[in-house]
């Protein structure tokens, strides 16, 4: 249909902290579809720009940069007729959760207004499996919401790797029980040997029964793995077992020695053996690839080979692995065929202190020469790529970098509503400090637990909430340093429904800070409070409160 548009996304094994990374890269990709739609560009953009407030804007530009192709682009400039739109204003704070819920009230109002069954949208994101708690939320939202119309989600995952407590599992299951969408389950098997015969007779331009005996003996070698299907043929290829005669004009094969052929039950060996046949430099280049995971950047290789002593092009090189059909490219994105392939990559590195070496080595390299813009852009793979190989850290100073640099991940990726990642930045941040950092860097030290504890009341580890509360309390010496903490706190034990130790606790702050309160209050004295407090705010304008 001329109207539909076809997004994908995919989740990391590696869990590449890349916030919400399938789902808002398949919208941010849909956002791009429709800024190159010039037919209906005018009416996206005035709809887009009616229902994304400016609060919004400045959030989803940091998650979806297409979108700013669909936003008035008039939006702090002189109008046509010459009178000036002033910039937005500051976006009013908010904690985590409310952070979450504006973020996911967005993006369904991009799809309300920019969905219908005239211009349908199917989104499909792979390896669900993997798939983080928050965007599952956020795809629950608009899987729900029924005022989306045209909205197709389709998803895949290994059901030998979703347990009955997975959070997909139950996402799924809450979904079916609730009814509020159609949802059709299709399990795939492995290829039978039938479907084999079907490749192999498609591929070699033969007949079925031409191809038979070879089909039952590819079936045989590989269980129908449809994986291994295609890498075992493409070795018989690479290996002259099966070959194109110029003198019969067809392919031929010797079917006793396809049947002798030795062959691992692993896929991730027979991929290991392909790679190792290539040229060295393209080895290196996958090695360096794997380490992103799934995919990886043209730009961010290009930051490494700037480094003096980097010898050779690391794209090109990967340009011959595409060649080759281990990768793929789109645009500027290299891609592992298959997440199996980047596994056998990667554990072409051969132990965990090597993998972990070469993890910081290209951490630090990007880190030294990214330009400020770059560095501001691939931030969460620079920080993701250090913490893989901190372990290997001697130098305080080297470490207390690396623990402002994961504040600052943390910082951004919490403004994302992404908490989990935030979570994993802050933690490995905290970890990274010592005593001496307490003496000499305690700014840093309280900035990190502070957000740290306020991110993990939002995801909901409130034992981790309370260990981190304990800690800064110890290592206080003015109540200063002890405020944010106890606000963490008060929240966590609301959260929790033990209002008794909020109150408990909130008052203990207000008499620290001069107010004498107690729990014992007169139902007089509270009217008498409440009636102030009534005074005072009947003085205030929303917009006051708001930027209170």
């Amino acid at each position: 249909d001329s109207g539909a548009c076809f997004v994908s996304g995919k989740f990391d094994a590696m869990l590449q902290p890349k916030p919400l990374s399938a789902i808002v890269s398949s919208v941010d990709k849909y956002c791009a579809i429709l800024a190159n739609d010039d037919e209906r560009m005018p009416k996206v953009r005035k709809a887009v720009s009616s229902v994304i407030t400016s609060e919004g804007r400045v959030v989803l530009r940091g998650l979806m940069p297409n979108i700013v192709e669909l936003l008035d682009p008039m939006e702090g400039r002189g109008n046509s007729s010459g009178t000036f739109t002033p910039p937005a204003p500051p976006v009013a704070h908010a904690n985590g959760a409310e952070a979450l819920r504006r973020l996911i009230f967005m993006i369904r109002a991009l799809f309300r207004v920019t969905c219908s069954r005239s211009h349908p949208v199917v989104i499909f994101l792979d390896d669900l499996q993997w798939a983080d708690e928050t965007s599952l939320l956020l795809m629950n939202a608009l899987i729900t919401d029924t005022t989306i119309e045209g909205l197709l989600f389709i998803g895949s995952y290994r059901d030998n790797e979703v347990t009955a407590d997975h959070p997909l599992r139950i996402r799924i299951s809450d979904l079916d029980r609730m009814g509020f969408a159609k949802i059709t389950s299709l399990h795939l098997d492995n290829l039978d040997v039938r479907t084999v015969e079907s490749l192999l007779s498609d591929t070699l331009c033969l007949t079925p029964l031409m191809v038979r005996h070879l089909a039952q003996a590819v079936w045989q070698k590989t269980a129908g793995n449809a994986l291994f299907v295609v890498q075992f043929i493409s070795a018989l290829h690479d290996e002259g077992l099966l070959r194109f005669s110029l003198v019969t004009k067809r392919w031929e094969w010797d079917i006793e020695k396809v049947r002798q052929k030795q062959i691992t039950s692993s896929v991730a060996k027979l991929m290991m053996d392909k790679i190792l046949r290539m040229a060295p430099e393209v080895l290196e280049a996958l090695k360096v690839a794997s380490c992103f995971g799934a995919e990886c950047e043209e730009a961010v290789l290009h930051i490494i080979d700037r480094a003096p002593d980097r010898i050779g092009d690391t794209a090109a090189a990967l340009d011959i692995a595409v060649s080759e059909g281990i990768m793929s490219k789109v645009n500027s994105l290299y891609r592992f065929s298959h997440d199996q392939i980047q596994q056998a990559a990667y554990q072409l590195v051969p132990d965990l202190v090597n993998k972990a070496a070469l993890h910081l080595l290209i951490g630090k390299l990007l880190w030294k020469w990214a330009s400020k813009d770059e560095f501001n852009m691939f931030l969460f793979v620079l920080v993701d790529q250090l913490h893989r190989g901190s372990c290997l850290l001697t130098d305080p100073d080297e470490k207390v970098e690396l623990a402002r640099l994961s504040l600052l991940a943390g910082e951004m990726a919490h403004s994302l509503s992404a908490f989990l990642p935030a979570s994993s930045y802050l933690e490995t941040g905290c970890l990274l400090l010592t005593e001496t950092d307490w003496e000499c860097h305690r700014k840093l030290c309280f900035s990190l637990l502070n957000l740290f504890a306020e991110t993990q009341y939002v995801v909901g580890d409130f034992a981790s909430v309370a260990k981190v509360v304990k800690t800064v309390l110890s290592r206080a010496n003015e109540l200063s340093e002890k405020l944010s903490v106890y606000h963490t706190l008060v929240l966590s034990f609301g959260a929790q429904g033990h209002v008794s130790d909020a109150i408990r606790t909130l008052l203990s702050v207000v008499n620290l800070l001069g107010e004498n309160l107690s729990l014992n209050t007169s139902q007089e004295a509270m009217k008498k409070e409440i009636g102030k407090t009534m005074q005072l705010l009947s003085m205030q304008t929303e917009e006051s409160m708001l930027n209170m």
